[in-house]
Order: C-alpha cells, then structure tokens, then sequence
C-alpha cells in the first residue's frame, strides 16, 4: 500500500499501481474545472503516471 498526503493534507492509502488520475478523481468535486496535472513531491508529472512511492500530491486544474 501507499501513503499518499492529498492537498487537504489528509494521508489516505492507495493500492500500488495506482495512478495519478484515479487519484485525482477523489478529489475533483473540489476543483472549479478539470484537473490537467499532478505534483508528487513539488514535481509536476502528467496523470496517467503510476504513483512511484508514498508522496505528497497536489493537482493543476486547467484554469491555472
């Protein structure tokens, strides 16, 4: 399992393999528009990207 920290700086777990995108879509309600990129750890990084390791994730709507 994964310890992911969310921008709400919650740490939920996520099976290995899981990707940005799945990730992105427990926390889209709380985004304006659509979310077009993920950051792990401070790095940008596109959403069909397996999560490497346990991180912190905070997501670029398209409105940015």
């Amino acid at each position: 399992m994964l310890n992911i920290t969310g921008p709400d700086g919650k740490v939920r777990e996520y099976k290995e393999g899981v990707t940005f995108l799945e990730i992105a879509q427990d926390y889209a309600q709380k985004y304006s528009t659509p979310i077009a990129e993920a950051i792990c750890d401070g790095a940008g990084i596109g959403l069909q990207r397996e999560v490497p390791h346990d991180c912190t994730v905070g997501f670029i709507p398209t409105d940015s």
